[in-house]
């Protein structure tokens, strides 16, 4: 009895705190990556509303001084007239949204796009602790799992005997029964 409610304890006690660290450690990440979206985002709007209603050679130059001043933050940026790269940092693909970067050896590049009056303003971050945070959460769910079922080990057993204290009396009085003799004095009405 003792043991199957030391282990019952043990696999709740493990599964509620895997499901915590993981659930934890998923909205950690989503929460830091809608920032860094943000981040992204605001900086390809704000280009993109800075080059409104300008010609080619404005934007370039619009472009080319925006990019000298997020390149301090590590964010380069570019702007682009349909298909066509009016100026800012070179290399950076035309890309619509805030996503991972599609290209093979830039899995830590996260690219957010903007459009509006004529143009595209694209922002990119090279981001490489998210991705590895992304690969570290089950990982932190193990080791919380196994500190909760250390704790666990401890606290179980004595939580289980306390529990079990009166039908384990019970058990061991009902034993001592002979039969056809005297009922012990514990189990009188």
């Amino acid at each position: 009895m003792v043991r199957r409610l030391t282990r019952a304890m043990l696999v709740v006690t493990l599964a509620s705190s895997a499901l915590t660290a993981g659930a934890t450690g998923l909205i950690a990440y989503r929460l830091l990556l809608a920032g860094e979206d943000r981040r992204l985002r605001d900086a390809a709007v704000d280009l993109v509303e800075e080059s409104a209603g300008m010609g080619a050679a404005e934007a370039a130059a619009a472009a080319h001084d925006e990019q000298k001043e997020l390149a301090a933050f590590g964010i380069h940026i570019a702007l682009f007239s349909e298909n066509e790269w009016l100026g800012g940092a070179t290399g950076i693909p035309i890309h619509d949204g805030c996503d991972w970067s599609p290209l093979p050896g830039n899995s830590g590049v996260r690219l957010c796009g903007v459009r509006g009056h004529g143009h595209l303003a694209v922002a990119m971050e090279r981001l490489e602790s998210i991705p590895l945070l992304r690969l570290s959460l089950p990982l932190a769910a193990l080791i919380a799992a196994g500190c909760a079922a250390l704790l666990s080990l401890g606290v179980s057993r004595r939580v289980a005997r306390w529990a079990a204290r009166p039908l384990t009396e019970l058990s061991e009085a009902l034993s001592r029964i002979e039969p056809g003799g005297p009922l012990p004095a514990p189990l009188h009405a």
